[in-house]
């Protein structure tokens, strides 16, 4: 049995280690010392006997000797044998933690320390070059505390230099031994040829990397290409892909959420800690930056967080919500703004399938050629959406056959009431005091601009100003957090604030939608058996391939 899934309505579905092969147990591979340094104090921090712990929770072996898992090996003493002569030198480069490039410069010495000489990176900052005024606008000259702090990897007396070999079986603490390049790329050709001989599915697993031509794209693409099934695992389900996939199945745009703050008056702080972190897209220098400066225009920022965190000065109310309840907020907000009828009409009747008929069976009414019915009050008769003049957000209606219809807007509204949702409930559910919910689903009205009609001219275009907005990226990825998002994204819909000056943003590339926009749309639900990822299978129809949840699927089927 096959069940197709669909995009029934705007509105109907929201109310309601490190890199590793499946067939390769033996082998984890990590980066190799960096070239041209020496280690604090002219040391390479090599082990010669012993043992030192590994940075991946595990136990890596030395050359003799085991130890147990636990506390990392301490670095030996080292005393500062330095000279006071050096050569330094400004090398150029970017952040390679991060997310957003901020360009930085590293501070390189070299010096002769007892005969041999040294050279050490002892300082990252921000880049700028004000000779030549060139500053990269997305950090300005600057470095977050993580940028600044990547130094230590380069030092790190625990630091894995070579690749990693396995020696015990998967399931229990990981115990490795440091094994050449020559022997790892051994271990992955064997194995990978074992895979395309006896039909071994391979697992790709990395964490984020700059390099994703190659690990994205080539290594995996060429076993697919050489007849290996091969499964691409990122890191994104400990992350956002949550939002992710919200926000895709719901407005098309690849992203979380966050505003544009050049123009909002108005946002809603979901779980975002403002002055320690970054968010959707850029990192902690990029936000904080702008929030400053929105700041500066009157911006009102509401704290939407069991915990104050780090709003610091920030914060003009602060709501502080029973955790696990934020869905039942953006539902609360959702029934006052529909049931006072606090809407952009324009938007909804133009921008969106709010005016879409359903039917009965919870989906959409189509004509003969496909085409989404709605009701044109010109005429007081369903027709194909392209051709009506003013479709009703409103009402309850029949087809000529008799079928009951209603527009999707009216069916979001009437379940929300059904369901006893309600800004009152929303108060109660959440654990906060009466009529907040209420009292900020007016404010977001209030400043929409809706009433006012307010539009916004940029490089000679003529927009609709809508400055209530809202950031979250992080705290997306809970459970619930894809309908939890997609009920925050309907508020800011039924406001007009979706992708517009002030409103919204997912996605730093206007126009350009995903391919789940479409993908999404069409689902299939397939009977037993699955394969390890459980994709298409009715417990994740939408895939995320959680790294953790496919391990535990992998050792017990």
């Amino acid at each position: 049995m096959k069940k197709d899934v669909t995009r029934r309505d705007f509105l109907r579905y929201s109310s309601v280690g490190i890199g590793g092969f499946l067939s390769l147990e033996m082998l984890a591979c990590a980066p190799s010392e960096p070239t041209g340094t020496e280690g604090t104090g002219g040391t390479t921090g090599e082990t010669t006997g012993g043992t030192i712990e590994g940075t991946t929770g595990g136990t890596i072996e030395g050359t003799s000797g085991e130890t147990t898992a636990g506390t990392p090996q301490i670095a030996p003493t080292i005393h500062d044998d330095y000279p006071l002569t050096y050569t330094e030198t400004w090398k150029p480069s970017t952040c390679w933690i991060g997310k957003q490039e901020c360009s930085l410069k590293a501070r390189v010495l070299t010096q002769e320390v007892n005969g041999t000489e040294v050279t050490r990176v002892v300082k990252l900052e921000g880049f700028i070059d004000p000779e030549k005024g060139l500053v990269n606008p997305r950090n300005n000259g600057t470095l977050c505390p993580k940028g600044a702090g990547q130094i230590v990897a380069i030092y790190d007396y625990n630091r894995v230099k070579t690749p990693l070999k396995r020696t015990n079986q998967k399931g229990a603490p990981g115990r490795f031994v440091p094994v050449s390049w020559e022997e790892a790329l051994q271990i992955v050709g064997d194995q990978v040829k074992r895979a395309k001989r006896d039909g071994i599915p391979v697992l790709w697993q990395k964490g984020r990397s700059k390099a994703e031509k190659l690990y994205d794209g080539a290594f995996v693409n060429t076993l697919k290409a050489n007849g290996i099934k091969t499964y691409k695992v990122g890191h994104g389900s400990f992350c956002s892909d949550a939002g992710y996939r919200a926000c895709e199945y719901t407005v098309g745009l690849h992203g979380v959420l966050h505003p544009d703050f050049k123009h909002t008056e108005y946002l809603l702080a979901w779980g975002w800690n403002a002055t320690n972190a970054g968010g959707n897209k850029l990192c902690w220098i990029t936000w904080p930056q702008m929030l400053v400066e929105a700041k500066a225009r009157g911006m009102k920022m509401v704290v939407l967080d069991p915990f104050h965190r780090g709003a610091g000065p920030h914060g003009n109310d602060w709501l502080p919500i029973r955790p696990a309840t934020d869905l039942a907020f953006f539902l609360g907000l959702a029934s006052y703004l529909v049931n006072n009828r606090l809407w952009d009409e324009n938007y909804l009747k133009n921008h969106t399938n709010a005016v879409y008929l359903v039917g009965p069976d919870g989906y959409v009414a189509r004509d003969e050629n496909d085409a989404p019915l709605v009701w044109d009050m010109d005429r007081g008769m369903a027709v194909a959406v392209d051709d009506a003049t003013d479709p009703a957000l409103e009402g309850n209606y029949e087809l000529e056959d008799g079928t009951p219809v209603r527009p999707a807007l009216q069916v979001y509204r009437d379940e929300l009431d059904e369901a006893g949702i309600t800004p009152d409930w929303a108060d109660r559910v959440c654990g906060l005091p009466a009529l907040t919910t209420a009292r900020i689903a007016r404010d977001l009205f209030d400043h929409s601009g809706i009433r006012e009609n307010r539009t916004i001219t940029i490089d000679g275009v003529t927009l609709p100003l809508r400055p209530v907005s809202i950031m979250a990226y992080h705290v997306a990825q809970q459970e619930r957090g894809f309908q939890t998002t997609r009920a925050a994204l309907l508020v800011y819909m039924l406001l007009g604030a979706i992708d517009v000056p002030g409103g919204v943003m997912v996605d730093t590339a206007p126009g350009k939608f995903h391919k789940n926009w479409s993908a999404l749309d069409n689902i299939t639900i397939k009977d037993p058996p699955y394969d390890f990822t459980l994709s298409g299978s009715k417990y994740f129809p939408i895939n995320s391939v959680n790294p953790a949840f496919l391990t535990r699927v992998m050792l017990d089927p």
